[in-house]
Formats: C-alpha cells, sequence, structure tokens
C-alpha cells in the first residue's frame, strides 16, 4: 500500500483539521474576548454607582437641607418633630391613605438611614412614628 497514492486525499483532510483547529480557537477567543468586555462593563457600572451613592451618602450639607424640607413639608399641629445632631424623630397623627404614602415616599426618597418605621390606623386615621439617622 503507497502512501503516494493518497496524498492529496491525506493533505485534505490535514488542511481540513487545521482549518477545523483555527476555527475552534478563534470562536474560543472570541467568547474570551466578550466575556472580558462584559466584565469590564460591569465593573465599571459598579465603580459608577459606588460613586454616585458615596456622593450622595457623604454630603452632610445637603442631607441637612433634605430633612429641613422634609420638616417644612408637613408642618402643622399634627406633627411633632424632634431633632438632636443626626437624629431625627418625628410622630405624624391623623394621616389619611394618601397623606400617609406621600409622607412615606418622601422619607423613602432621600439618603437617611431609618431606624424605625411604625404606622398604625386608628379611629381618626393613620399615626406614623419616624427615627431616622445620617
Amino acid at each position: 500500500m503507497s502512501l503516494k497514492r493518497y496524498e492529496n486525499e491525506i493533505a485534505v483532510a490535514l488542511l481540513f483539521f487545521v482549518a477545523f483547529g483555527a476555527f475552534l480557537f478563534q470562536s474560543y477567543r472570541h467568547e474570551r474576548l466578550s466575556d472580558l468586555t462584559v466584565k469590564k462593563t460591569e465593573t465599571l457600572r459598579t465603580l459608577e454607582e459606588t460613586m454616585i451613592l458615596k456622593r450622595t451618602w457623604g454630603d452632610r450639607e445637603r442631607i441637612k437641607q433634605a430633612v429641613s424640607s422634609l420638616h417644612a413639608y408637613m408642618t402643622n399641629k399634627r406633627s411633632t418633630w424632634r431633632q438632636s445632631g443626626t437624629k431625627v424623630d418625628v410622630a405624624y397623627e391623623k394621616l389619611s391613605g394618601k397623606e400617609l404614602n406621600r409622607v412615606l415616599s418622601k422619607w423613602f426618597s432621600f439618603p437617611l438611614r431609618i431606624e424605625k418605621v411604625s404606622s398604625v390606623k386608628g379611629a381618626e386615621g393613620y399615626r406614623l412614628e419616624v427615627v431616622a439617622k445620617w
């Protein structure tokens, strides 16, 4: 049996295997590159979020202004407000359902560490207590 007779077929088969290996290498390389770009974008997104949160939580004067705007938002006979340093203790009484939702959404929209939220439904409306720090 002479290999000379099958020289062309062997060359074609060998080239086919080389081409198939090159295809596998390129697909692996492309997949690896796409994984790296996804990891980079996730890292950048996390870094941006961290910077935004640090800017939001680090600005004490801005948080003070936000708390004072909360105080001005609902000052009437139905609320009691106590502030000592960086701690705020607020109690609202006789709130309707809409007012309760509005007040809570205001509180939760500011960068405060809320320690206690208590709402109780009474005969005349809701009673809400909020204790927060910054």
